[in-house]
């Protein structure tokens, strides 16, 4: 994988991983029913989550970028 498209993945990966959302309100009402420790535990458990997700998918994007076979055999699918 060339560099200009592993770092359009990496500022991809990181905009999605900053977006607010399901994770935000899980954070904020852990920490408004159980306090401060276990929001901070929730909050390291998605980041543990996303790092995972992070390497998973940058393994699959660089699989499927190396498989030369790929668009041919997709091509005889079609």
């Amino acid at each position: 994988m060339d560099l200009h498209a592993w770092l359009i993945f990496v500022v991809a990966e990181t905009l999605l991983c900053l977006a607010p959302g399901v994770a935000v309100l899980l954070v904020v009402s852990v920490g408004m029913t159980r306090g401060t420790k276990a929001s901070a535990y929730a909050s390291l458990g998605i980041l543990g989550a996303n790092a995972v997700y992070f390497a998973l998918s940058a393994i699959g994007v660089d699989n499927v970028q190396n498989l030369s076979h790929f668009r041919e055999w997709w091509l005889l699918l079609e």
